[in-house]
């Protein structure tokens, strides 16, 4: 897990401190979603943005545009 935001959120990390911090922010933010599933879209957004920010030269696919518009429903459904 490269992503700081999926380091706060996943328990799948060598430290066992951070994943009992993981745990527990995510049980304060209370959201009624899976968090593997909430983790795994947060972790495609971050690759989709390092596409974008390191300019690749391949036209974003309408799938990943797709996939952006999701996790922005997601999010506003949560919040």
């Amino acid at each position: 897990m490269r992503n700081s935001y999926v380091k706060l959120l996943h328990t799948a990390q060598q430290d066992p401190a951070l994943c009992t911090k993981a745990a527990e922010n995510w049980a304060t933010l209370g959201w009624a979603v899976s968090r593997n599933q909430f983790v795994h879209q947060l972790d495609r957004v971050r690759d989709i943005r390092n596409r974008i920010a390191h300019f690749d030269p391949d036209p974003l696919p309408a799938q990943y545009a797709e996939e952006l518009r999701q996790f922005v429903r997601l999010l506003r459904q949560l919040t």
